[in-house]
């Protein structure tokens, strides 16, 4: 059976974006519960997300290979996130690099060598994992350390058991480079023997550790991504206005202000916060519904009347008056 989901997410800027999933289960039985509450579950912690509809698709007609791009474009992304939940990096800091590699050697080519051009995938890893530039790598050597163990779960059936222990000590006395050529090879499919067990990709368990700067995460189905987690001044300033909008946002809402309802700013914050805000006002304006933001010393706001906003150790207070 086939299903197509469709989703609603409240942007930043108050505007609704519609997106829309499709699913694939082997067999008759119907999954729809199934796929509503696996959605719900990835995003519980998200207020803005509500699900609009399922539909059940005809199986005929259907681009299969698209599907699986959308498939695996999903499963990186999920990786993706755990990247920067597991490095403490809010999803609004933008991030400068993420380097991929699918586990599908057809989908990674087209990926390469085809939306390169068009940038259809790129574009929802970069929206989806909030990053400036997506690239394909052929390879993750040069970003992480590999580290290879026997799989005893495909070993054991084989008849390997007792050399796989002979293989996981002659595995850990191999150097980096050794391991990468060994990883490689395996990959490759070429013939490799080891403690007299003839191997195949399978029958190790490949992981990554990143080198500093860097965060990856992986999984044998979907492939790696590894993210770049260096943080530079444009990065960390475009993060904190990311934060301040969304605060402003929240206050917006919390005003019943109507999507369309302009709004006038006073900004109140140390002067170094208040040329970072000034820096992208123009952007801040457009995406607040604006007409103008007015910055002054923290020392003369009124607590009383403003709302107080804290993002990391900066402190800033809002005023926020509708227009006419």
């Amino acid at each position: 059976r086939n299903y197509n989901i469709q989703y609603n997410s409240t942007n930043d800027d108050g505007s609704i974006s519609s997106w829309n999933a499709t699913a694939s289960f082997d067999g008759l039985e119907d999954k729809s519960e199934t796929l509503i509450s696996e959605y719900k579950e990835i995003y519980k912690d998200d207020p803005n997300f509500s699900i609009v509809s399922l539909t059940k698709l005809p199986t005929g007609n259907i681009d299969w290979m698209l599907l699986d791009r959308m498939r695996a474009t999903r499963e990186v992304c999920e990786l993706g996130n755990r990247v920067r939940a597991e490095a403490k990096i809010r999803n609004r800091q933008p991030l400068s690099t993420a380097h991929i590699l699918f586990a599908d050697k057809q989908i990674h080519n087209y990926m390469q060598y085809i939306d390169c051009g068009n940038k259809e995938f790129i574009s929802m890893l970069q929206d989806e994992l909030n990053i400036d530039e997506i690239k394909f790598i052929e390879n993750a050597n040069q970003f992480v350390d590999i580290v290879l163990k026997p799989n005893f779960k495909v070993l054991g059936p084989k008849g390997s058991g007792k050399k796989a222990q002979e293989l996981k000590i002659a595995l850990s006395k191999m150097t980096d480079k050794e391991i990468a050529d060994l990883h490689q090879k395996l990959i490759n499919k070429f013939d490799v023997v080891l403690c007299d067990i003839s191997l195949v990709l399978e029958d190790v368990e490949v992981e990554y550790k990143s080198k500093p700067g860097f965060a990856s995460a992986s999984s044998k189905n979907s492939g790696v991504i590894i993210i770049d987690t260096n943080l530079t001044e444009n990065l960390l300033e475009r993060g904190f206005v990311a934060e301040v909008r969304s605060e402003i946002q929240n206050i917006r809402r919390d005003a019943k202000l109507e999507l369309t309802d302009r709004i006038f700013l006073e900004v109140f914050c140390l002067v170094g916060n208040a040329n970072i805000l000034d820096k992208y006002s123009f952007k801040l304006k457009n995406d607040l519904l604006a007409t103008g933001i007015k910055f002054f010393p923290i020392e003369e706001v009124d607590t009383s009347t403003a709302h107080k906003i804290e993002i990391d150790d900066k402190v800033i207070y809002i005023k926020m008056f509708k227009e006419a």
